[in-house]
């Protein structure tokens, strides 16, 4: 313990900070406590995601070259940094460039110190720590007091208590540049700078979503409150907490465990006394100067710092485990559905539900890092009962049901259900649910990097373009923060998709869960169409209703059957005779909804299966299932009232056949297009606002819609995705049509990021854009297990 809290002491500097967000709050200096936060925010932003876990991976290293390569590195990087970060706080977050530099100096010092104090601590020399820690927080009770009883003095006050960390390390700093600065240290540090980063940037824009939301006074009371909070968590995750969990894998002596409850307990009290004080005062009463409401977000913020103290220790338990860790994967889920999930709660409840974010935060993070931990420490038994469960998540992966906030299921008679905008009415199919708990059941958050490593980036590249397009505009900051939130939902079904690609024989699960989906649902809703007397698909089915029935599923059901029809032909007599009879049910199905992609979907994909590498027995009965799907599509078609595909298609004068909803898609492209194009700036980071949904509701293709919205910046890495995702396919060609479930797989992948998404937005749409990332996550892989199988057979080769 004497080992430990010295150099943890020294380490304060974000404690600190945030005590002066909450001293500053308590005092009534709502705007300053906000402006302090959104400059820390903006530092966390870019010197935390720099950091890559250094503290932890310091403390863990066997050698001072791991401290003399970060400390180099930061050198480096220090001036663009602080460059960076005084843009963000001054003209994004519009904090006045007097106050904000010398706090922005201050994280500087503190960030380069930390390389430094680290090193000290590993090697255990603590012998001038104590002068330099007095020193540190009496200029620090210096800044707190100006700027409440002195504003004059305040900037003085600032600008000395901002250089103090580096005459704190200026010994540990010259003797590390001495022996080893000028050393040469290859770390694995990519996946902790994706930690580090997706941690930094997620707490700025968390507190910069705050204020755009109710306003620079009242987030900062709100702001203030998480801060009383989060302080807890904040000294555990950065300051104590690497050591501690370092010293327990020392020697085993359960110092975490006994901090940990002990820590727990005294916020679960802390935030009991005030409910039971905030109780007595009653509504509308004031303490200190705040609303009783500050004070139950101050029980609620105190409540989350409880659980964020668990989960802080989980995850340098992650950080910091024998052979070495990495908690990226986690940290992106943890975080990014954070900024996901602000607005949702703000414009589904109102104002009030605010002050419980950072519990509902501090809740998604322990389960989070509670399931990567339990995966790496789960037995083989406990891992196939685990995986005993996915078939039912897969099965709702595709299940076409949704529920209303406001009135549980749903339930539409309505062809065209229109939400209004309002998020209560808006339907959410249950496939949301069933990839955020795959993604907790299974915890395999490393096996899932490159799904993460996306989702971060597309991330970074929304918030940088957004950012640029709306600066001085609140509104469109916020309106762009949930237009982010909106394309990054869906993505997190890519990390599902790839965990569960990680199992053996997972691709014939999920044939087998769709199968149960299609057999229950295709026939049941084309029997209750028919049962009242019309021909097009009816999106009631009694019990349950289908949202977007007529477009968004039919396309995403047929992709299914035709997978399905890959995977599951060649597996046994009763699957192929299952698939064959479904075969025409669901050609007529694709006929019944009108959906020219649906019906493009069955018949190439049944085409393609017939063609296909097959058993020589089964050859005749695939060509006999795309002929017979082919024909009850066509034949429904003929009889129904009216002729879906005779109404959408038309002939001029000339003779030239055209698709009527092509061609009403086109002035809708070109109103896009002439956008994107009328200028570099356009082009590159995108609009300010959204084109007018009374004459555009929505662009009918998802890349020029993220084009329109994000520019370049915010499509390049969907592209690099889909880039990377051809060229593994092209080199592993011959694998992939040698087995038709693979390139089942590859054809619905195929068919739904490139031809479904060229005509709608189904990536952006929870249903569609769960079912596609989902897929693709699987494919990817798949594909990895091939490079990983090829590079096996090189070394066996090479030996």
């Amino acid at each position: 313990m004497q080992a430990i809290f010295p150099f943890a002491l020294l380490t304060t500097g974000h404690a600190l900070m945030t005590a002066l967000v909450v001293i500053q709050g308590l005092a009534g200096n709502q705007e300053v406590a906000a402006d302090i936060a959104l400059v820390q925010g903006a530092a966390l932003a870019l010197f935390f995601a720099f950091s890559a876990n250094a503290r932890s991976l310091i403390l863990s290293a066997g050698s001072e070259r791991t401290a003399a390569a970060f400390l180099k590195t930061r050198l480096i990087l220090a001036v663009p940094l602080f460059l960076g970060v005084v843009t963000l706080s001054v003209t994004v977050s519009g904090v006045a460039f007097w106050f904000a530099v010398p706090l922005v100096l201050r994280r500087l010092c503190e960030w380069l110190s930390e390389v430094a104090l680290s090193e000290l601590e590993r090697t255990g020399k603590r012998a001038f720590v104590l002068p330099f820690v007095i020193l540190d927080i009496a200029t620090w009770l210096f800044v707190a007091a100006a700027l409440i009883w002195t504003p004059t003095h305040a900037t003085t006050a600032m600008w000395i208590w901002a250089v103090v960390p580096l005459v704190i390390c200026a010994v540990g700093c010259a003797g590390l540049v001495k022996r080893k600065l000028a050393s040469h240290q290859n770390l694995d540090l990519l996946p902790h700078l994706g930690s580090s980063a997706v941690v930094g940037v997620t707490v700025y824009v968390f507190r910069l979503l705050i204020v755009l939301l109710v306003g620079k006074s009242a987030g900062g009371d709100l702001i203030t409150a998480f801060a009383i909070g989060s302080l807890a968590g904040t000294i555990v995750g950065s300051v104590v907490g690497p050591s501690l969990v370092l010293h327990d894998h020392r020697s085993g002596a359960g110092l975490v465990r006994r901090v940990t409850l002990l820590l727990v307990f005294m916020l679960l009290a802390a935030a009991g006394i005030t409910a039971l004080a905030t109780g007595l005062l009653g509504e509308g009463s004031v303490f200190l100067g705040k609303s009783t409401s500050f004070w139950w977000a101050t029980v609620l913020s105190l409540v989350g710092g409880a659980v964020m103290v668990v989960a802080q220790i989980l995850r340098l338990s992650l950080i910091q485990r024998p052979g070495g860790g990495s908690a990226f994967g986690a940290d992106v889920t943890a975080n990014v559905l954070v900024i996901a999930a602000i607005p949702f709660f703000y414009y589904l409840v109102g104002r009030e539900a605010l002050g419980a974010t950072y519990l509902a935060t501090s809740v998604g993070a322990l389960l989070v890092y509670g399931a990567s931990n339990l995966d790496l420490n789960m037995s083989d038994r406990a891992r196939r009962l685990r995986e005993s469960v996915l078939p039912l998540l897969y099965f709702l992966v595709l299940f076409p049901v949704f529920v209303q906030i406001e009135s549980g299921l749903f339930r539409s008679t309505e062809f065209l259900f229109d939400s209004g905008g309002v998020i209560s009415r808006l339907p959410v199919p249950l496939s949301v649910i069933a990839c955020f708990a795959g993604l907790i059941v299974l915890g395999r958050f490393e096996a899932a990097r490159f799904a993460f490593g996306f989702i971060f980036f597309a991330f970074v590249a929304m918030l940088v373009s957004g950012t640029l397009t709306t600066v001085d505009d609140e509104l469109a900051q916020q309106s762009k923060l949930i237009l982010t939130a909106q394309f990054l939902l869906p993505m997190f079904a890519m990390a599902f998709g790839q965990m569960a690609g990680a199992i053996r024989i997972s691709v014939e699960r999920v044939a087998r869960a769709f199968l149960s989906v299609l057999l229950l649902i295709v026939p049941i809703q084309l029997l209750v169409s028919w049962m009242s007397g019309i021909s097009v698909l009816r999106p009631d089915l009694g019990a349950f209703s289908v949202y977007q029935h007529l477009q968004y599923v039919p396309a995403v059901l047929g992709a299914a059957y035709v997978f399905c029809a890959f995977v599951l032909w060649d597996r046994s007599r009763t699957d192929r005779r299952i698939v064959f009879l479904l075969g025409p049910v669901i050609g007529i199905y694709a006929a019944a909804s009108g959906s020219m992609l649906a019906i493009a979907v069955v018949v190439t994909g049944l085409g393609l299966r017939a063609i296909a590498p097959a058993a020589r027995e089964g050859r005749a009965q695939l060509i006999a299932l795309a002929v017979a799907s082919t024909i009850a599509l066509g034949a429904y078609n003929t009889i129904a009232e009216p002729d879906y595909l005779s109404a959408k298609v038309t002939t001029t004068d000339s003779g030239e056949v055209s698709l009527l909803n092509f061609s009403a898609r086109i002035p809708i492209w070109r109103h896009y297009s002439s956008g994107i194009t009328e200028s570099v700036s356009a082009f590159l980071i995108g609009h300010q606002h959204q084109p007018d949904r009374e004459r555009f509701p929505s662009a009918h293709n998802y890349y020029l819609d993220l084009l329109y919205n994000f520019g370049f910046v915010g499509l390049l890495p969907v592209l690099a995705v889909i880039l990377l995702t051809l060229v593994l396919c092209w080199r592993y060609r011959a694998t992939i049509i040698a087995r038709p479930p693979l390139l089942g797989l590859a054809f619905a992948v195929a068919f739904t990021v490139l031809l479904d998404n060229s005509f709608k937005v189904g990536l952006r749409q929870p249903y569609p854009g769960m079912f596609t990332f989902f897929m693709w996550g699987l494919l990817m892989a798949q594909l990895r297990h091939l490079g990983s199988s090829d590079g096996r057979s090189a070394i066996r080769n090479h030996d």
